[in-house]
């Protein structure tokens, strides 16, 4: 007890005793120096130096002084273990296995770390499952009391694997039926402990609460991606009827991408997987289901045996916009995965149609996959550049089935790596076989017609041979010389010339009107006629003379449009902003969008800018207005901003969280601890 509650861990029982030690003085009437040398000679006990010695590991005095302070009656052992707030606020935490090790041997100080400080259990090495069970039960009712949140178990503070004991399941499941306000942060708890001890025997449990349309929804998610973690494949299959999205109940796609990740790829087909493939509903919200999609995206898809299917799904694609939920990245894989399946009629066939389909909405299944990579050598080429093989039978293929001349051309044109100059004399080559058919010969010759063509000598001399033999010289319709005076060298002197002149970079003109006198517009639109142009005028304000378009400016000092403003216009500028942040009604709107995922320029850029200009007038604010406000403040300072400084956010926050009265402190702790914030 004396080691571990005085912090001086070594015994010292020579004369002269340097200071952190324990000397013979210090434990005189209590231990006696037989009885301590003994204890310095055995084996729980190690010797530094002479006359000296300590325990040999801590535990060792932890679980000695923990037996030793059960003995004392209850509210001395809890006054020796408590922390400097008083035993109501737990123990200490130098004290903690101590303080386990105690509650072993006393029932009394088990229901007080329980009920006060049931984490100490779960932090100890102490293998007793009935204390285990005991703490267990006092942690989920602290989450079911609201004295923790769910919060605390995502921030890393919590370690839950040290409260596992043996039959915890019959306990667990009861928990799992908790329904009512509030009840999310139990429930998270419990479903938090069955990820950490990996209960595979919680499984069925755990797809009934994720079924269970009476759960809150994100809780039944988070179950669903345990179960997926660590449930059986029975379980698993359970949540099949979750794939195909519920839009009413499940918002966020949360519950379908969990249930897809339980089932995929062992429990479902290719119709299933595809039929479950749909648009993101919530496209600001990146949870499950888009988090799938990426996956999928990344693990080498498609498998075997889905190419069929996946070429009649992508054509679905066509006429959605590209969006940042991989659906048209796997559609362009599973047309890079038909290349090698050519062979197969169906296939092909379902290639060239899904081709012909994308490229009337301007797309392109065969371009590269690019990665995020500002390094051009780290993207992907595109797949028909590489292999001459696949290249030339999908030119057969396109040859053989796009009739319409002016199609198989721009097929041709915007199909990446397709038209390579290495297939010239290929090209030549079957447009003058005679054993093809004369349509099927001469798309053949349209193909080389637009190839990227250097005139190598051996293209040149294949081209001889055949330059004046139909349907060669119709459809190619190159000239062995033209007259330097003809018309015709005149035409192409004039392309030329026309293509160069295009290629040459043009500074973009002057805005009209100018930059200065659009923010003097736009300013007195917002004093005479409705201050929320306010918005429009920080977009003004960021043009140059020669831009092209707005630029994101959310702090105005630093805009182009502020540098080159006169002091009278500044301050006009200033008074507008004071105006529109005391108009209830923006405040009401930007309140209303905070949650839409999206960033809503004027509400801080006029908070900076008095922050700057006018700082006493922010801080002259009412309660009411720091309330209406606070939410949108959090959410949308947005730290570490490319291009945006850090300086002027953490004083704004630092004023709202300082200089403001504490019924804003209780909002703003209210708003961290509700759902769904």
């Amino acid at each position: 007890c004396y080691t571990v509650l005085t912090g001086r861990e070594t015994v010292n029982l020579g004369d002269d005793v340097p200071a952190g030690q324990l000397s013979l003085q210090d434990l005189f009437g209590r231990v006696a120096e037989e009885e301590l040398r003994a204890v310095g000679l055995s084996g729980l006990c190690g010797t530094e130096a002479s006359e000296t010695f300590r325990f040999a590991h801590r535990q060792f005095a932890e679980y000695l002084a923990g037996r030793r302070l059960a003995r004392l009656p209850t509210h001395q052992s809890r006054a020796f273990l408590a922390g400097p707030d008083g035993w109501r606020s737990g123990t200490a935490g130098p004290l903690r296995e101590t303080a386990a090790f105690a509650a072993m041997f006393d029932a009394d100080l088990a229901a007080w770390l329980s009920s006060r400080d049931p984490e100490v259990v779960g932090l100890s090495d102490v293998v007793d499952d009935a204390l285990r069970r005991q703490a267990t039960l006092g942690l989920l009712d602290r989450f079911r009391g609201g004295t923790l949140t769910a919060g605390e178990l995502y921030r890393g503070g919590m370690e839950l694997s040290g409260f596992k004991y043996e039959g915890a399941e019959t306990d667990l499941r009861p928990v799992l039926q908790e329904r009512g306000d509030h009840c999310e942060h139990v429930l998270k708890c419990a479903i938090s402990l069955i990820k950490s001890w990996h209960l595979s025997s919680m499984s069925d449990a755990l797809a009934d609460f994720a079924l269970d349309s009476t759960a809150p929804q994100h809780t039944r998610a988070s179950a669903g991606r345990v179960l997926s973690e660590c449930g059986t494949a029975a379980a698993c299959e359970r949540l099949k009827p979750l794939v195909g999205g519920l839009p009413e109940d499940d918002p966020d796609d949360e519950l379908k991408g969990v249930a897809l990740r339980c089932n995929w790829p062992d429990r479902l087909s290719a119709s299933e997987l595809f039929d479950a493939l749909t648009p993101r509903q919530s496209r600001s919200f990146t949870g499950a289901y888009a988090i799938f999609l990426y996956e999928l995206d990344s693990d080498g898809f498609p498998p075997v045996g889905y190419v069929p299917a996946g070429l009649r799904w992508a054509k679905s694609l066509a006429s959605e916009p590209r969006d940042t939920d991989s659906r048209h990245r796997l559609g362009m894989r599973v047309a890079h995965a038909a290349l090698q399946e050519l062979d197969d009629r169906e296939i092909a066939s379902e290639l060239i149609s899904l081709m012909r389909h994308w490229r009337r909405w301007g797309r392109r299944p065969l371009a590269p996959l690019r990665k995020d990579s500002l390094d051009p050598s780290l993207n992907d080429c595109a797949p028909l550049y590489v292999d001459r093989q696949v290249r030339r039978r999908l030119i057969d293929l396109l040859t053989e089935s796009v009739e319409p001349t002016e199609e198989l051309r721009n097929l041709a044109f915007e199909t990446p790596g397709l038209l390579h100059e290495e297939d010239f004399q290929w090209l030549l080559q079957r447009g003058c076989d005679g054993g093809r058919v004369v349509d099927v010969r001469e798309r053949y010759l349209e193909i080389a017609k637009f190839l990227p063509c250097r005139w190598r000598p051996s293209d040149v001399d294949a081209w001889l041979r055949v330059c004046d033999v139909d349907p060669v010289k119709r459809i190619l319709g190159i000239q062995k010389s033209v007259a330097l005076d003809s018309e015709q060298a005149t035409r192409l002197r004039e392309d030329w010339k026309r293509l160069r002149d295009r290629k040459q970079r043009t500074e973009p003109p002057e805005i009209d009107p100018p930059p200065r006198d659009r923010v003097l517009e736009v300013l007195a639109l917002s004093e005479t006629k409705d201050v929320g142009y306010f918005p429009n005028l920080c977009r003004e304000l960021t043009l140059e003379p020669r831009s092209t378009h707005y630029g994101f400016g959310r702090f105005l000092t630093n805009t182009p449009g502020w540098r080159d403003a006169d002091p009278e216009t500044k301050a006009r500028i200033v008074e507008v902003a004071k105006r529109y942040l005391s108009l209830d009604a923006i405040m009401d709107n930007f309140s209303s969008k905070v949650s839409t995922g999206k960033i809503h320029i004027g509400g801080l850029a006029a908070m900076w800018l008095l922050l700057d200009l006018a700082p006493d007038w922010l801080k002259s604010r009412p309660d009411s207005w720091w309330n209406g406000w606070c939410l949108y403040i959090l959410v949308e300072s947005i730290l570490n901003m490319a291009g945006e400084p850090n300086g002027p956010k953490l004083k704004l926050v630092a004023l709202l969280n300082g200089g403001t009265p504490s019924s804003v402190c209780r909002e703003v702790l209210h708003l961290l601890s509700s759902n769904g914030t």
